[in-house]
């Protein structure tokens, strides 16, 4: 499953160990909306979350 992970990550230009990072960080926004978080979606996801206001 993992190795799997790692290359689609590789397939889509993400690195494979920031993008799982990113998940686990952001686990409540990932599992609210688990197909923006898939590894070709993953970096305007993770752009939504860290410009968000506080």
């Amino acid at each position: 499953m993992f190795m799997s992970l790692v290359e689609t990550c590789r397939a889509n230009g993400v690195n494979p160990f920031d993008y799982m990072m990113a998940v686990v960080r952001n686990a409540p926004a990932a599992e609210a909306n688990p197909s923006a978080w898939m590894p070709w979606n993953f970096p305007l996801a993770l752009a939504k979350v860290t410009t968000r206001a506080p």
